[in-house]
Parts: C-alpha cells; structure tokens; sequence
C-alpha cells in the first residue's frame, strides 16, 4: 500500500515539473458590478508564503503571469465600505491534470456571500462555493467489540484537522484520524467524517458509516437434571434482550427472555453439550459462551394401578418397578402419602368416588410419570327398615338413611321376583298417591350414590290402601226457638242432619244440598253447607238456615238431602225430610199515645211555632206485621214542616211500638190530625186526633202502652193527671247573670253498674226549670244542648269541665265577664248519678267508669275542693251545688271519717241524704225523691210570699217533704237531707 503511494506522487510530481507555465488574470468587482480599484492581490503557496503581488487598475484588472500549475491561495485585500479598514477574501487554486491546465481568468465579485467559499481548478473548473475537493475523505471504517466501538479514515495531505459527527453530532475536532469509545450494546452508532485546512476551506462529509457493539457473552452457565428433563441456567447479561440456546451445537432455543431454559423430552441416561448466546435488541448476537455438559437419568417406568373390592376400605395395588425407591399416591389430583410398598388402603364413607394416580419415585427423589388414573368407592349398603303404611288414596314407605347415599329409587313389586323402577326421591321417606281406595300395593327401595350407582335392593314391603268414605243421615231434627215444632211465620231456625262417615278414609269439602219438593216461596233455606272434612266413625252436624215469611200458611214440606265431596263419594240414595209450618195471627196497628215537645223544654204548642208530636205506634194484635205506613192527608189547619206527608216502620211484634216523631205547626186554637195507618197486609185504620194550642200535653217519656187484645183506645188527654212539678213549672224573667250545668246518668257503660232509673228525665226537667224558671239562655248552660254529653259524663268531662285552672267552666266564666261585659255569676249545680264509696270516702261515678278500677271513677272530695279553688275568681258571685247522689253501697259509709271540706263562703252544697243514706226513687211522680221535693219547692215553697226563693226556705221545704213523701213509698230506707253551707239568705230563684 506505502509503494502505491510513492509511486503515485511521484507520478504527480513529475506532471508537474513537466507542466507548462500559466497566467492568472481576473476582474474584481463589488456586488453593483462596480470595479475595485488598487484591490492588492496576492499569490501564496499553501506554508502561506508570497509567490507574487499585483494590484487592480482602475477597471479592476489584475495579472499575474509565469507561473507553475500548483495549489495556490489568492488573497484579495481592499478598502472596505469603513474608511480605514481593509477587507480581505482569500481564494482556493488547485491544479488540473498536466494535459488539462491552462490559464485562468477569474471573475470575482466581493464580499464572498457568508459560508461560502471560491475553489478553482486551473483546468477550467470553477467556482466551487460549498467545499474544497482537495480535502474530501473515503468514508471511515468500524471496528467493533462487546459493548465498544472504534473508528478510524484515511489521513490526506491538505488536512490540518476533522471533524468526526456520531449520529449527526459533533463530538470530536482533532488532527487525528482515529476514535473509540465504550458503548452500551443494542444500540446503533452512525459515524461521518469532515477534513478540515488552516484557512477555513472543508471537504464534504464522508457517507454515513453505521454499527453496534455486541454484547458480552453469557457466564456461570449451570445444568440441572430431572429424569429426562435439562434445564441452563446462567447470569443476566447487560444489554441482551434474549438468549439464543444450542445443543450440540444447534440451535434450540430462540428468543428466550429469561435467564433459563428447560430442554425437556429428551433421552434418558445420554450426554448433551450447551452453550448460550446473548441477543441485544438490534437482534446482533454475542459470542457463545463456554461449552458445559448434561447427563439424564435412567429412565423408572410408571407403575400400573388397579385396586381390591372391601366393604368398609379403599385398597389399591400396583406392580413393582425397577429403579424405584418409593411410591407417591395422589387422590383427586392432591397429594395423600408415601409408601415404601406396592400397596395402599384407607376408609373412605361409602359412596364416596375418589380418582387416583401412583408415581414411582427413584434415587434422585424423582417423580415418574403418573400411573393410569383408577376410580374406586365402597359401595352404599341397601336400605334397612323399611316401612310402608296405607293412607287415604295414599301409601307412606319410611326407610333408615343409607350413609353415602344422595337419593334412593324407589320400586313397585307388582309381582313376587319382580320390581319395577317408579320413582326417585331425595329423603328417606315418600308419600305415594293417588292410589284406589282398598287395593294392596308392595314397595322395595335401594339407595344410589353421588355418581349414580345404586345399592341392593331393601327387602319388599306391602300394605293396602285405607278403603272410600261411606256417607249415611244417621238422624234429623228441626230446631227452632218456640219449641213448638213447627216453623212459625218470621222464625228462624234450622234443620240439622246427623251425618257419619262409615269408611277409613275421611271425606274433603263434602258439600250438602237441600232441595225443596213444593215450589212455595213462603219458606226460605239455605239450599247448601259444606262441611271441611269428614273423618271416618264420627258424626257431623251439617244445618241449614231455614225461616218462615209472615205470611207462611200451615202446611207440610218436604225436602230431599244430596252428598258430595272431592273425593267424588255421593250419598248412595238422597234422605227426604219433613216438617210443618203454621200460619200467623193478624196485626193489629193503633196509635196507642202521643206526646208534645219543643225546643223550649216544655209541652204545649205555642200559634205559629213549630214543635214535635211524637205517636207511639203499637201492635195490639197476636200477629206480627213487617212493616207499618203512617200517613197524614194534607190539612189548611196545621202542617208538618220538612215530612214528606207518609212514613214507614220497621217490623213490629205484637205488643211492641214504634214511636213516631213528626213536625207540627199551626194558627188555630183547635185542629184536627186524621192519621192513617196501613199494615204489611195492606189493613187501613184511621185515627183522628184534636189538638188545641197552649195546651199541655205529655212529655215523651210519659206515653203508655196497651195490653195485646184491646178493644179500642182514646186519644184524649187528662191533664190533670200529669205529674205536677213537669206540668206546673213557673216562668221567670231572663236571667243574664246566672249559669247552670246538669249533670244525670241513667244507663253506665260498665254491666256490674244497675240502671238508674229516671236519671236521664230528672235531667231533661231540671234542664227546663233552669229554662223557664231561671230565665236562663242554652249559651247560660252546660252542656248547651241536650244532645251534648250525651248519655251523662264521662270522667274525662268531669275533669275538664271543673279543672279549676283550665276547664271548660272557668273559660265560660272569664268570656261571660269579657265579651258580655257580666260582672257578677250565680253559678247552679246539679248532679244526679251513682255513687260509690270507696276506703271510707265517697267518688261519684261517671258513664264509662270500670266497676273493678276505682282510678276511673271521680272523688266527690276532689270536685268540692276544685269548685272552691275556682270560687276565688272575683265574677263568681255564688255556687249551689244540688247533690243527687244514689250510692250503690251506703254501708260502706259507717265508720268513715270523711266530711266535706272546708270550703270558700261562695259555695252551698244541699245534698239528697246524710252520711251513710242515698238517694232514693219516687216511681209515682218518675223522679228521684230528692228532685221531686226540690221542685216542688222551686214551684210552691216561698213562705213569705215575696216571689223569691231563698236557700234557707228551700232547704226547709226539703227537710219537711223528703221524710212526709218518703213515708208513702214501699221498700225505703231513711234519707235525711243535708246542707252545707251559711249563707242561708242567698237567692235561688227569683219570680218577680
């Protein structure tokens, strides 16, 4: 190579020697084209020495002459656009081939455009503005190595320096011609080279020459052995992104991202050679590494497994085999035990299936294959005892569990030897059915195991089906109330059969119908009874509404019975039963009584005022009538404001009435009803009633009856057989400072509490004396109508209305004084209902008290110190307070030492009796005693004449009366009136 290049410049040499001279002549202008005048131009060879000075004319003309074809810089200077400074340009020559050089006349127009340069060739060529070709390289060679890299170019002549680029940059500016670096392997390195002179002039840049640097090769290679399996294992290798493996120097493995490799399948007890090599990620392979050997092992066969029958254990059994040391039994793929022997037994439950596998293990631990997978269970045993019952259409097999056993098969035995398959059940037992009454049937059961396998059969049991209900009427009956037997018009009764069940089984939903064999319609009964069940031997009642209409004829019927049930059993032959019905006795409608009432309290009928006659429509006769029209034809004396002219009843038995309440209005002193009364059989009588106003008539509660089977009766009216103190009550002027609360019970919620009687009317009266007498207004009173507290209080109402804080009494007396502007109140009292004494003190009992609870009941101590707290208030002028107390145990009182409290001055209490007495009735005047005397005092007892009643006289007309009145009543006791209280001279009533 050194010779080549002697001989080459030599040649070059010579040329040049040889070549002939040559002149260089230029123009040298600016960029407008203008001459540059006295530009020194200046010929140096490439040390930079002068070979020859020249200067432009004034056209910009330069020449150099006689001169040698060689490598030349031009150097330009001149005077710039600065005054004062030069600027210079130099300029690249190189020689042509000898043949080809020849004189140059150069062109030059300055300044030279930045990063550019001018290159000519005195062969002719030129400019060249991008490089010099003098200085361009051959591309550079690559070395590599793992994980290095070195680069290396030829070193010209003209060269001062280069510059060497690694992908695309700069990294090494040297007058040396040679690099190299460590890399990381994996990755591409592209290399380019640039030579460079002293005076700015390049050659173009090599071609881009690429490589990587391979990895190192893979060390600590180790070989682990398993049976005919191989398996490397080695160190990470840094950069490798896998490993190729060999094998006897083939490749085996390829692109294995781990450091291991398993060679599996290969022959037992042979020799293998490997050697690994790494892979970077430019997939560049590294050198193998070094060789390392493997040995298999002799082969151990697997062994053959089968297995013994056993009632109670699972044994296994397989063959011996050569090699092996031990053997690993797996059960349903998990591991169990080691045994040395060829043999191997354990309890399992019965029915249990289990799968598995023996593997013979040799010297080096070593598993062989596994063995052929045997299944095997201990069988369930048949079923033990065994039942079977007969049922209704039903046979019941009981049987023991079978341990291992998930359901059991259960077989009909139709035949001796022969069973045939009938169904599947879960449990242990089966209820069998429809079967038909009577029939024998015979069952065996065998038990099958989770895989389906069944075990032998249970020994065969028989047993017969309960026989069909057998329905017979063992008796019937008629049942009605009179007790006459017969069915009499409007009586309900029944007709009971005695049904019995003579069959095993019992009957479901039997359904009993009863048919008429007549058509009438006078007699209605219920056509159907089901009964729920019907057990066998016992008797049921099945019956049947049966009921008469009123206008039932005598006469005998007769009805056929019929039987049902879900079981499809009917009464063999219908039973026909028999009975009589007698016809009724006729009605009789009357208007027995009538009374007068109005809103006033009182008994009269005031001209041009409404009030209410009430009729008390009796049935006299032996017959019942369903239904009874009352009418009134129209009339120009009198009429019935809101009634319609005609009303009609309910049904009314003989001696029973219905009262009648009608509105009534008229302008005539005297006037005349004519009512019409129509019965269910369309019987008309007519009764006519002559009424006058102002007159007095009775209070409702006043009318009477007739006996069944009067002859007539007389509408007429005997006022003056009336009680007197309801008919004689005085009238007294309006009374705006007074106030007054009834409080009367007659009937109690509680049964043990006896009925007390003329309560509810010794209210209604007082409540009209408080009216007409007291002049007091409906607001004056409490409750302010007759329908409120209806019945009498309740406990909750005493509390509420005599709370002395919130009640309902103190409100009316605080609005009394502020909305009506009322100064002073006279407040009025009376109670009249049971009593009750209770540990030595006594309690007044309101409508809903319980007998057996004495919290429900209200101390009369309590409501005399509640009336005192509540007297305080400065409107109240006075309280009397009357007291009608019937004690339903006056005894009790002896001995107690209760009395009344001290109370406010305002308040006077009169009460009905002492201490251990009670109140006591008055049946001929239908008041208590006490009341009727202290009306009758209200009315009559003003001793002085001066139309003022004062507590002092009234209390005196009631001390004399009780005792003189008490003497004319049978069956009394003593009753002595009390007062409590000073004020003696306080005013009960003033008339004037």
């Amino acid at each position: 190579m050194k010779v080549r290049t002697t001989i080459c410049a030599l040649f070059i040499l010579l040329a040049i020697i040889k070549a002939e001279e040559v002149a260089i002549t230029g123009v040298i202008q600016d960029t407008t084209n203008a001459p540059i005048k006295k530009a020194a131009v200046t010929l140096l060879n490439l040390r930079n020495a002068v070979l020859a000075e020249e200067s432009t004319n004034r056209k910009g003309e330069f020449t150099i002459k006689d001169i040698e074809p060689d490598y030349y810089y031009l150097l330009v200077k001149y005077e710039g656009q600065v005054p004062g400074e030069k600027e210079t340009y130099r300029i690249k020559l190189n020689p042509g081939s000898m043949k080809k050089n020849k004189s140059l006349d150069l062109q030059l127009m300055l300044p030279i455009e930045k990063n550019t340069v001018l290159v000519y060739s005195f062969a002719g060529t030129g400019p060249i503005t991008d490089h010099d070709p003098v200085l361009n390289l051959n591309p550079p060679a690559l070395e590599t190595s793992p994980e290095h890299i070195a680069v290396s170019w030829e070193d010209i002549q003209h060269a001062a320096s280069y510059v060497l680029f690694e992908n695309g940059a700069e990294i090494q500016r040297d007058s040396v011609n040679r690099y190299e670096r460590d890399v990381p392997s994996g990755k591409e390195f592209c290399y380019e080279v640039q030579a460079l002179d002293d005076f700015g002039f390049s050659g173009l840049r090599t071609g881009m020459i690429c490589n990587s640097a391979p990895t190192q090769k893979p060390r600590d290679i180790q070989v682990k052995v398993a049976k005919n399996t191989l398996t490397l294992t080695w160190s990470v290798v840094h950069g490798a992104e896998s490993y190729n493996i060999y094998r006897d120097g083939e490749r085996v493995g390829a692109g294995i991202d781990t450091t291991s490799f398993t060679d599996p399948g290969l022959e037992y007890n042979r020799d293998y050679i490997y050697a690994v090599a790494a892979m970077d990620s430019l997939e560049k392979e590294s050198k193998k590494s070094i060789e390392i050997k493997g040995t298999t092992h002799e082969f151990v066969p697997a062994p053959i497994l089968s297995s013994v029958k056993d009632e109670t254990e699972l044994v296994l059994i397989w063959n011996e085999v050569e090699l092996a040391k031990s053997f690993n039994i797996y059960r349903d793929d998990e591991f169990v035990v080691n045994v040395q022997s060829t043999s191997f037994s354990e309890t399992r439950p019965p029915g249990e299936k289990h799968c598995y596998v023996a593997k013979a293990v040799d010297q080096y631990n070593e598993e062989s294959d596994p063995s052929n997978t045997h299944c095997a269970k201990v069988e369930i045993k048949a079923p033990t005892g065994v039942t079977a019952d007969g049922g209704v259409n039903t046979i019941y097999l009981n049987w023991n569990a079978v341990v291992g056993a998930v359901s059991y098969n259960v077989y009909q035995a139709p035949k001796e030897d022969s069973l045939v398959y009938f169904q599947n059940v879960n449990i242990p037992h089966i209820a069998i059915d429809p079967l038909p009454y009577g029939e024998e049937f015979c069952y065996a059961i065998s038990g099958v195991d989770p895989d389906g396998d069944r075990s032998e059969y249970s020994q065969v049991r028989c047993t017969t089906v309960l026989t069909a209900p057998d329905f017979s009427i063992h008796k019937f009956a008629l049942i009605e109330p009179s007790g006459n037997g017969y069915v009499d018009p409007r009586e309900k009764g029944k007709l009971q059969f005695a049904v019995h069940n003579s069959g095993q089984s019992p009957a479901h939903s039997v359904e009993l119908t009863l048919s008429p064999l007549d058509t009438t319609g006078e007699v209605f009964v219920a056509t159907t009874v089901v009964i729920d069940t019907l057990i066998p031997d016992k008797i049921e009642f099945a019956e049947f509404d049966i009921e008469a209409a009123l206008t039932v004829e005598t006469a005998e019927r007769s009805y056929e019975l019929t039987m049902t049930c879900n079981e499809g059993i009917i009464l063999e032959e219908p039973y026909k039963a028999t009975i009589e019905t007698k016809e009724a006795k006729p009605a009789k409608l009357i208007i027995a009584d009538f009374a007068i009432s109005n809103d006033f309290g009182t008994h009269y009928i005031p001209e041009s005022e409404e009030v209410l006659i009430t009729i008390r429509l009796q049935n006299i006769g032996e017959g019942n009538t369903e239904y009874a029209v009352v009418d009134i034809p129209d009339s120009a004396t009198f009429s019935t404001p809101g009634f319609a002219g005609s009303i009609t009843t309910p049904g009314i038995a003989p001696g029973d009435y219905f009262d009648v309440e009608i509105p009534l209005m008229s302008k005539e002193q005297s006037f005349i009803i004519d009512f019409q009364v129509t019965d269910y059989l369309d019987v008309t009588t007519s009764q006519k009633l002559e009424l006058d106003l102002l007159k007095h008539y009775l209070h409702p509660e006043d009318m009477t009856t007739l006996s069944v089977g009067a002859d007539s009766v007389d509408l007429a009216q005997d006022t003056d057989s009336a009680i007197d103190v309801d008919s004689n009550i005085p009238f007294g002027r309006k009374n705006p400072q007074g106030m007054a609360i009834i409080l009367s019970t007659e009937h109690y919620e509680d049964g043990n509490y006896p009925r007390l009687e003329y309560a509810d009317r010794d209210g209604i009266t007082m409540r009209e004396y408080f009216q007409s007498a007291f002049g007091l207004s409906d607001y004056q009173l409490l409750p302010s109508k007759p329908w409120q507290m209806e019945g009498g209080p309740t406990l909750n109402d005493l509390i509420n209305t005599f709370d002395p804080h919130q009640g309902d009494l103190r409100r009316r007396i605080v609005n009394s004084k502020k909305y009506s502007g009322v100064e002073e109140i006279d407040i009025l009292i009376y109670y009249r209902g049971l009593g009750e004494w209770i540990e030595g003190e006594p309690y007044l009992v309101p409508k809903d008290a319980k007998f057996t609870r004495d919290v429900t009941k209200f101390s009369l101590d309590r409501f005399v110190k509640d009336l005192s707290i509540l007297s305080v208030l400065s409107s109240i002028q006075s309280v009397t307070l009357f007291l009608d107390i019937t004690f339903t145990n006056p005894k009790e009182a002896a001995g107690s030492l209760w009395e009344f409290p001290e109370v406010n001055e305002k308040i006077c209490i009169l009460s009905a009796s002492s201490k251990g007495e009670s109140s006591q009735l008055y049946p001929l005047k239908k008041h208590s005693l006490f009341l009727y005397s202290l009306l009758k005092g209200l009315s009559s007892g003003d001793e002085d004449g001066d139309a003022v009643v004062e507590l002092g006289e009234l209390t005196d007309f009631v001390y004399k009366s009780v005792p003189q009145e008490l003497r004319g009543i049978p069956n009394t006791s003593r009753q002595n009136p009390a007062l409590y209280g000073l004020d003696l001279k306080r005013t009960i009533l003033n008339l004037r």
